[in-house]
C-alpha cells in the first residue's frame, strides 16, 4: 500500500512539475523574459543586499562556475551590481539594481497570477499544507 502511494505521489508530482514547466516556458516565450530569471533575481533578493556568490550558488543549487556565469550575465544586463566588502577586492555582495528590482517584481506578479489560476480551487489551509510538503521535498 505504501509503495503504491509513493508511486502515485511520484507520478502526480512529476506530471505537475512538467505542466508548471510547460506553462512557464509558454509565458517566458510570450513575455520575452528568460524562465530562470525570476528565480535568479529572487535568490539575490532573498539575502537583502548581503548575497555572496557562494550564497547565490547554494540557493540555486548550482556550481560556482555556473554561478559566476549567471552573475556576469546579470551584471552585463544591468540587473545586479557588486558591492565590495573588503580591502582585498575579492569579496563582494550582489545587489539588485533598480532595473533588476522592477523586473523581479514584474516576474513575481506574473508568477502570482499563474499560481492563483492553478490553485484557485484550493483553500488557504490546502495551500499551506501543499507548500509545507513541497518545502520538505526540496529540503527548505
Amino acid at each position: 500500500m505504501t509503495d503504491d502511494l509513493s508511486l502515485q505521489s511520484y507520478i502526480i508530482l512529476h506530471n505537475t512539475a512538467r505542466k508548471l514547466h510547460f506553462l512557464a516556458r509558454i509565458r517566458s516565450k510570450s513575455e520575452g523574459i528568460p524562465q530562470e530569471l525570476g528565480r535568479t533575481l529572487n535568490a539575490i533578493s532573498h539575502k537583502n543586499g548581503r548575497c555572496t556568490a557562494k550564497d547565490f550558488a547554494a540557493h540555486l543549487r548550482i556550481t560556482a562556475p555556473s554561478a559566476t556565469m549567471k552573475i556576469n550575465n546579470l551584471l552585463e544586463e544591468g540587473l545586479v551590481k557588486k558591492r565590495l566588502v573588503s580591502q582585498d577586492h575579492r569579496s563582494f555582495f550582489l545587489e539588485i539594481t533598480e532595473k533588476g528590482e522592477k523586473l523581479r517584481q514584474q516576474i513575481n506578479r506574473q508568477n502570482i497570477e499563474v499560481g492563483s489560476r492553478i490553485f484557485s480551487s484550493f483553500g488557504t489551509q490546502q495551500k499551506k499544507t501543499l507548500s509545507k510538503c513541497f518545502r520538505s521535498l526540496i529540503g527548505r
